[in-house]
């Protein structure tokens, strides 16, 4: 079973133990909650967060939904699988703001981009669609959600999701043609009883 000790009972162990030693020759004890290395919380927390993030990746990949995520620092895009597989490319993809900056501009949806700076300085989350043409020349819409995270007041990422909303998109551009169509067909009706 496990003790646990106050603080006063630390504070007098590390008296007891540095009594007679100079302060080259003293080594302190490890107590419990003694932090040996005082970065070992960074790794610690990042390696959670890692964990947490693959775990959430993976019930979202259940349901078909991809997930991305931009590294401020590092000034990487990160995909899960669903996500790149999304954008036509096999496994995690993981690569810099200007291969992105290419494809936005080659699929002519740079407004993906504007649309997620705006939410950086506004700190909201948002939500926009992009129409992308992959590697076997499908025509593919995508719904992009996205937010900025930060940490005690600096940014570090930006992650969000990516669903496939390309049946949906299909059947409202269907709809929209068959309702042109109904329009023209009505007013060259009404053209035909009013001469």
């Amino acid at each position: 079973m496990a003790t646990t000790l106050t603080s006063q009972q630390i504070v007098k162990a590390g008296q007891q133990f540095s009594v007679g030693g100079n302060a080259e020759s003293f080594s302190r004890p490890v107590l419990p909650g003694t932090v040996l290395n005082p970065y070992a919380f960074l790794v610690d927390i990042s390696e959670r967060a890692h964990t947490r993030e693959m775990a959430v990746s993976n019930v979202l990949a259940t349901a078909g939904i991809g997930m991305w995520s931009f590294s401020i620092y590092s000034k990487k895009f990160h995909l899960c699988p669903v996500a790149s597989g999304f954008l036509g490319m096999k496994g995690s993809s993981t690569f810099g703001l200007s291969i992105l900056m290419q494809k936005l501009v080659e699929w002519k949806q740079k407004h993906v981009l504007e649309t997620a700076k705006a939410a950086c300085v506004s700190q909201q989350e948002f939500e926009t669609e992009l129409h992308i043409n992959t590697n076997n020349c499908d025509s593919r819409w995508l719904k992009l959600t996205g937010k900025l995270y930060c940490s005690d007041g600096l940014a570090m990422k930006m992650m969000g999701t990516m669903v496939d909303i390309t049946a949906a998109k299909q059947e409202e551009l269907r709809k929209n043609d068959l309702l042109a169509f109904l329009n023209h067909e009505l007013r060259r009706l009404q053209d035909g009883y009013s001469q």
